[in-house]
């Protein structure tokens, strides 16, 4: 099927330009352009003669591997909504995906077959036997490609047909389904390949899942320009850099996580190979010492990114984290950023308020969610409910959640400037700041926070840390000492866990806010 400017473009196009480069390595499968491109359509082929019409939703449950990719691109040949789906969702929490989005076809990884057993939809396996039938009756994606024509799909596509739907990670609500067409992901492509310097000689080194946005923001930008996703199904730093070193990769994207991880084996990962032309930090903020320690360690070429599923993002460029390292520097190309406060007025330079964007790639809305939509998309705007501020030239800051702001004692406190405090501390490896009830003051800062390995951290000793360097309202009264800080698979904080937790402080933390 062909489209006037949409996403399912891209993979004819690569195939054409560079057939014989290297679309895809995944372990020690290597799969050219062409060889790709061939597969895509004989998979799109195969989904269309199961009787699935375009607009049919297809969902799929793997890890990261070719056939995720594959995925993406045969689904938006053929027509039809793709939706990936968090490898690590329970059976429980995927069926209410699959009935609300009526899924006609799930694509599920052989090792992950139990988690959908009673799935009421056709079931395509992958990985498994390449019978055109596989186990117990399963179609095989294998053998559905097998018997299916390698031609283009014919038909056209409309660029304003819904592509995806994303589910997001549901750190601090229920998953809302975020609906992409045609043209916002061809135009998310377009925005990357410009903001990354991606070509057609371009190799990108993904550890980070498949079926969330964060690896899209480089995985699918590169397969646009005809370049080469590498796959890392674990993250492991001395193998992730060996693999770095051994593919002379240009790309990758890390969390804040990961990078820390890196650091902390600097024999294993020392300087990055002299292929490194892009290093993508993304999930949340990085903190002031890992990203210090990455530029001098590890790359100059290191970008850290603020952004939103939903669509909006900005990007703190290497020439610019010399001067700006506390911010997440200017919005990315096609995308207009503003500050409103609570009745979407905007706001004057170094104001704190709700961060708003409109962007070529921003979402349709959410899917058959109405009121969630609306709240979201007001006047053409996107609501993130993200707290920040934008100074003269247009460089943006963020400081905060609304919903995860603090009031304490009438103030409002916000937890990132306490979180970039207390990991400069030597012997802390990770912070998060959460709000929790207090008679006195409503609500009082409660910081947790993870040790460095082999560091020895009191509540005491870090309680006289925030109270040197932090204003009386913004230091914790509660603090914790945990061995890891709960994430999901993206690499979030999930803030939510952090509120029921035992309180451990001592009395110097909790008369730090005296």
């Amino acid at each position: 099927m062909t489209s006037g400017f949409g996403f399912a473009d891209f993979p004819r196009h690569a195939a054409r330009a560079h057939p014989d480069r290297p679309a895809v390595i995944d372990g020690d499968r290597t799969v050219s352009w062409r060889a790709f491109n061939e597969r895509v359509n004989r998979f799109a082929n195969g989904l269309l003669g199961l009787g699935l019409q375009p607009g049919d939703a297809v969902a799929a449950l793997m890890p990261s591997r070719i056939e995720m990719l594959e995925a993406y691109w045969a689904t938006a040949k053929a027509g039809l909504v793709f939706i990936p789906l968090n490898a690590m969702l329970q059976p429980d929490e995927i069926a209410p995906i699959l009935d609300l989005a009526a899924v006609r076809c799930l694509l599920v990884d052989t090792a992950l077959r139990g988690q959908v057993a009673a799935a009421r939809c056709r079931v395509v396996e992958v990985g498994g036997d390449e019978s055109p039938e596989g186990p117990a009756g399963l179609d095989s994606l294998d053998g559905l490609c097998a018997a299916a024509s390698p031609a283009e799909p014919e038909g056209r596509i409309d660029p304003e047909a819904i592509c995806t739907i994303m589910f997001s990670s549901g750190t601090t609500s229920r998953p809302k389904g975020i609906v992409n067409t045609q043209r916002a992901r061809a135009a998310a492509c377009h925005i990357y390949v410009a903001e990354f310097g991606l070509t057609f000689e371009s190799r990108t080194l993904l550890v980070t899942p498949l079926y969330h946005n964060s690896a899209l923001i480089l995985a699918l930008p590169t397969m646009a320009v005809g370049g080469c996703v590498v796959l890392e199904r674990r993250f492991d730093p001395a193998g992730l850099v060996a693999a770095w070193r051994r593919h002379a990769a240009t790309h990758a994207l890390l969390v804040p996580t990961q990078l820390r991880r890196m650091l902390d084996e600097p024999a294993a990962c020392g300087p990055l190979p002299d292929s490194t032309r892009c290093v993508v930090s993304v999930g949340e903020p990085l903190p002031e010492s890992v990203r210090s320690r990455t530029l001098e360690r590890l790359t100059p070429r290191l970008y850290t990114m603020y952004g939103i599923s939903e669509g909006l993002a900005a990007v703190l460029r290497p020439e610019a984290q010399a001067t700006h390292g506390g911010s997440v520097g200017t919005p990315v190309l096609h995308t207009e950023i503003r500050i409103v406060d609570d009745d979407g007025v905007p706001l004057p330079p170094d104001t704190v308020g709700e961060v708003t964007g409109r962007s070529a790639r921003m979402m349709s809305g959410y899917f058959m969610d109405e009121a969630a939509t609306a709240q979201a998309l007001r006047g053409g705007w996107l609501h993130t409910g993200d707290l920040g501020r934008l100074d003269a030239d247009g460089v943006l800051t963020i400081v905060g959640r609304k919903k995860d702001m603090i009031i304490s004692g009438g103030v409002n406190v916000y937890p990132v400037d306490i979180e970039q405090v207390a990991a400069r501390h030597p012997d802390v490896a990770e912070a998060a700041v959460v709000g929790v009830p207090d008679e006195a003051w409503g609500e009082c800062v409660k910081l947790v926070v993870a040790p460095r390995p082999g560091a020895s951290l009191s509540a005491a000793a870090l309680g006289d840390w925030c109270r040197d360097r932090l204003a009386g309202y913004q230091r914790p009264r509660v603090i914790e000492i945990r061995a890891a800080l709960p994430r999901n698979a993206t690499g979030k904080v999930m803030k939510q866990e952090l509120l029921s937790s035992p309180r451990i402080a001592t009395d110097v933390a909790k008369e730090a806010n005296a």
